[in-house]
């Protein structure tokens, strides 16, 4: 994973690392408010709806970059989400799959793109924008089960850019973990939600370095996707 590191890999990634991280700890706190849990999922509140703007804000944030870095034509202050969908093509964001670790019930496994896989919207992020538009008039869309799914969505965004690299300023300690295993949940960023990758890429879809041949400082060695 050394080229997720390289300067050209993406401009400031640790931005979009911190900006999860300050929001997972402020969903974490208000578990200790609300019970992780398959009965929970309808609960609504102004606590909720800001978490949720502030989930749906990192979703966008990190959509926004990968068009952006890909040199994507359309100017971003005019993008909206039929042009996120495009990301799909690239990062098969609908076969992703975060495991809630804390959970009371048979809900804890979030597939927050999974409606993308048949070109469908995503309903936690439309009743966003309902509750962005109208607050008062949309309260109970500020509920728990769409705050789960724009957490989620924001972790898989990052775990389909950078895998499990957090960018962190902190000394990194080097020990034993087990082998990743492509089809089990796997630890990732922020290191409390669990994953599962996709494991259906076709051959042309992978990247191919020619490391006999190519410059790591090469500011051309990422390979934009055409969208």
């Amino acid at each position: 994973m050394s080229f997720v590191r390289m300067d050209n890999y993406a401009r400031k990634p640790r931005a979009y690392v911190r900006g999860f991280e300050i929001l997972q700890r402020e969903v974490r706190n208000f578990f200790e408010y609300v019970e992780p849990s398959d009965n929970n999922m309808k609960v609504y509140s102004e606590i909720i709806g800001k978490l949720l703007t502030s989930a749906c804000f990192e979703v966008e944030s990190n959509l926004k970059a990968i068009l952006k870095e890909n040199l994507y034509s359309k100017v971003e202050k005019d993008m909206n989400m039929n042009d996120y969908f495009k990301v799909e093509a690239s990062h098969h964001l609908s076969k992703y799959e975060v495991l809630l670790p804390e959970w009371t019930g048979d809900k804890n496994v979030i597939r927050p793109f999974e409606a993308w896989a048949s070109a469908g919207s995503l309903k936690w992020y439309q009743d966003y924008n309902k509750y962005k538009h109208d607050r008062v008039a949309n309260a109970e869309s500020a509920n728990f089960e769409n705050l789960l799914n724009a957490w989620s969505g924001n972790f898989v965004l990052l775990s389909s850019q950078f895998f499990d690299t957090e960018f962190s300023v902190d000394a990194e300690v080097i020990g034993f973990a087990p082998d990743f295993d492509e089809n089990e949940y796997n630890h990732g960023i922020g290191g409390y939600l669990k994953i599962k990758y996709p494991n259906d890429w076709l051959d042309d879809e992978k990247y191919e370095f020619a490391l006999s041949i190519s410059n790591w400082n090469d500011s051309n060695f990422c390979q934009a996707y055409s969208y």
